[in-house]
């Protein structure tokens, strides 16, 4: 029994993966209800990513992981508030999602901050460039591991220079290859977790 892919589970509750390996994933869920149920946060932020992730038939229990994690949310809790940001991002409602990425983002969540980047250089690639940097720099900051290939993928894109998209090209696989090693090592850390809309219960879920 595993966890498989990277997903944050803070340190001091990765005891609880016992549970998975020894009785098996149905025990492992109901431990994490029971939890959720208590107030635990991270349980129930747990329990919305993986509500988030696309089933076999394409489908995603948005309501689930919004029920799960907006109390937790609105106790300040930075992981459910990714959670509920990235859940009422992808039911349509951008204004109220990019609310809660701030607040987690604010609290210096590794995954929100690294978010954060990403939508500010969708929104500001062509104007504000400076910034786009500056954002990276705080996206650093903090750790999370996969900054330096999403650097590596702006400076491709040569928007910030001839200088920075032959950088880009030339530190591309050794960003690669650091990404995947560090997160291999130390799966279960915020400075590796980061939720992709694309990622599949099959692929990022509880697997036996």
């Amino acid at each position: 029994m595993y966890v498989y892919g990277a997903v944050y589970i803070p340190l001091a509750a990765e005891r609880h993966l016992a549970i998975l390996k020894r009785d098996g994933r149905a025990a492992f869920v109901a431990e994490l209800e029971k939890l959720a149920a208590l107030g635990s946060p991270w349980a129930a932020a747990f329990l919305g990513y993986e509500a988030l992730l696309l089933k076999s038939d394409g489908t995603r229990d948005i309501d689930r992981a919004i029920q799960l994690c907006r109390q937790p949310a609105m106790s300040g809790d930075p992981y459910a508030a990714y959670i509920l940001g990235w859940a009422t991002f992808l039911r349509g409602e951008h204004t109220e999602a990019l609310r809660h990425f701030k607040a987690a983002a604010k609290q210096l969540f590794p995954p929100a901050v690294l978010d954060n980047v990403s939508f500010f250089w969708l929104s500001h690639q062509r104007t504000d460039l400076g910034r786009v940097l500056i954002s990276l720099r705080q996206a650093t900051s903090v750790g999370h591991r996969a900054t330096i290939a999403f650097r590596t993928s702006i400076y491709r894109t040569g928007k910030l220079g001839v200088a920075r998209l032959l950088i880009g090209y030339l530190l591309w696989p050794f960003a690669w290859l650091y990404v995947h090693v560090t997160t291999w090592r130390d799966p279960f850390s915020a400075q590796s977790f980061a939720f992709d809309p694309k990622n599949t219960s099959r692929v990022l879920g509880l697997h036996e």
